[in-house]
């Protein structure tokens, strides 16, 4: 029992890190400043544009406490990163895992430089190729008209739009009259497609375009309602470069595939010892031979990704099997990168040019990284939150704790009542509810949602609710106004409000604890380090939520 309790707080101690975490992207995606400053450490000001990036990922209305949490939590990540650049024993443990990851970008950027100077450089298709192509496969010209949720009644406009193009009206008329207005300097052009090349949710419904100038009927796609238009086939000189592109994409992997066999006939691998892996393996054993006969890849470095090699791997496939394959694979790619750096590729301008680009983003990635490894392995190794301190929070903190009723709803929304009204009706008359919703509702995406919620509180409802409440799951609800259009709901489900027992507040109760516990754990490194804070909360709480949308 020992065992497990401690595996449960280890879990939940890694829990509480992630939440703490999850802020760390965009603390570095923004580096605009709007002149605001919401904290200053050791002199340092740290803007209104961290809070920011932040809260504006948090859906709901933010109260003053969670306001002040959040500017605490950014000026924690800050405290630690610069703890990490203080402790040298931080860094005697963090320089060779960045190290490492140096090198594995410079393998990547010379292998795939390596590819251009021996495959993309050397394919050029001729003509006789391109034409073999393009008489052998069947190229689809399409348009697309979208009436999508900006436009009321896009149902009805659909269907007017339609009916005009089986009157003989040019696609090119009836796109200018019914398009929504941001797509009419488009004039409708999707693109020359083969078959397997037509994006979603175009693809299903090609089939309904036998020939040029024809079109299929209205249908829903996530963002609105669609008409497909098959235009007149392309010359061959028309989309001539398009038809090369394919050509040589084949070509390249073709020569992909002859290089990467042409190595691997090279290595050799220890089949033996990976059909028969023991238990403990010996890590230096030798697992791959590069051509030259004296460069030895050991057990050691091969297994340092095998989790992520299993979770990708063709299941139909037998674990010494995927053994086997993972390492020609990896023999393949050392291999390339020896022979790109004995033609001393890591010098090209090409090399130079790329790799300034990726040291910045291995900056920024490293800054990311030390602050997680230290909440990790430094902080949260000596925060121990123990079983009656959770009870006791529990205990005196019982009515934090009460689950809120919850309802799960299916709705068609429309833009007026007399529609709402006729909605109600047929679902009264026990009409499926889904197909309403994708007949009539305006909103984008029903028909991959069906209109369906997630489960929803009193709060999230708002004034529906007041209505809503009275209804049970399979019932109607009357037609609502909101500032949306005219809504018709369905009880799917509802979920009475109850007390949380303790096991169920466990979860949440040590998160609370363990961040107080890391807070009291930063204090103590301000001290040690001499880290000077100031907080200004007056700019977080004078802070409207409507500016984040």
């Amino acid at each position: 029992m020992e065992k497990i309790k401690k595996a449960n707080n280890r879990i939940m101690a890694g829990t509480a890190i992630i939440i703490l975490f999850l802020f760390l992207f965009f603390k570095f995606t923004f580096k605009f400043n709007d002149g605001k400053v919401i904290a200053k450490i050791n002199n340092i000001d740290i803007p209104y544009t961290e809070y920011w990036a932040y809260t504006s990922q948090i859906s709901r209305k933010l109260s003053d406490r969670d306001k002040m949490l959040a500017l605490d939590w950014i000026v924690d990540q800050n405290i630690i990163g610069l703890y990490a650049e203080k402790s040298e024993e931080i860094k005697k443990q963090l320089d060779p895992i960045f190290a490492k990851e140096k090198l594995y970008a410079e393998k990547d950027l010379l292998l795939r430089i390596y590819n251009i100077e021996k495959v993309d450089k050397k394919v050029k298709a001729n003509e006789q190729q391109l034409k073999e192509f393009y008489f052998g496969h069947k190229f689809y010209n399409l348009y697309y008209l979208a009436i999508g949720r900006a436009t009321s009644k896009a149902n009805v406009k659909a269907k007017q739009a339609y009916m005009k193009l089986e009157q003989g009206n040019k696609f090119a008329d009836v796109f200018a009259e019914f398009a929504d207005e941001s797509l009419q300097k488009t004039e409708g052009k999707l693109g020359v497609f083969l078959e397997s090349e037509i994006p979603e949710p175009f693809k299903n419904h090609i089939k309904e375009l036998k020939f040029e100038e024809s079109f299929s009927e209205p249908f829903k796609g996530d963002y609105g309602t669609y008409i497909l238009y098959r235009g007149n086939d392309k010359t061959f000189e028309e989309i001539k470069d398009e038809v090369k592109i394919r050509v040589e994409r084949e070509l390249k992997q073709q020569m992909y595939n002859d290089l990467y066999e042409n190595i691997k006939n090279g290595l050799t691998v220890n089949k033996e010892f990976l059909e028969n892996l023991p238990k403990d393996p010996d890590p230096q054993t030798p697992v791959i031979t590069l051509k030259d006969k004296k460069t030895v890849i050991d057990f050691k470095s091969f297994s340092s990704d095998l989790n992520e090699l299993f979770q990708l791997a063709d299941l139909n496939k037998t674990e010494s099997d995927i053994l086997i394959e993972k390492a020609y694979i990896l023999g393949v790619q050392e291999q390339i990168y020896r022979n790109a750096l004995e033609l001393k590729l890591e010098k090209s301008e090409k090399f130079k040019q790329e790799w300034r680009r990726i040291a910045v983003n291995l900056k920024e990635t490293k800054s990311q990284k030390t602050i997680r490894w230290v909440l990790e392995h430094v902080l949260a190794k000596d925060i121990n939150v123990t079983k009656k301190e959770m009870l006791d929070y529990y205990m005196l903190n019982r009515k934090e704790f009460r689950k809120s009723a919850l309802y799960k709803l299916q709705k068609t929304v429309v833009d007026n009542k007399s529609e709402a009204d006729s909605i109600y009706a047929k679902a009264r008359r026990k009409i499926k509810f889904s197909k309403l919703v994708l007949k009539y509702s305006v909103e984008e995406n029903v028909n991959r949602t069906l209109g369906r919620t997630p489960y929803l509180t009193k709060e999230e409802l708002g004034e529906d609710w007041k209505t809503i409440k009275e209804y049970h799951p399979g019932e109607i609800v009357t037609p609502l106004e909101t500032e949306n259009g005219y809504v018709v709901y369905k009880i799917l489900d509802f979920q009475k409000g109850a007390q949380l027992t303790y096991e169920q507040a466990e979860k949440p109760i040590y998160n609370m604890l363990f961040v107080e516990k890391l807070t009291s754990a930063l204090e103590k490194i301000q001290e040690e380090y001499d880290i000077k804070v100031e907080k200004f909360y007056n700019v977080v709480l004078e802070e409207n939520n409507e500016d984040k949308n």
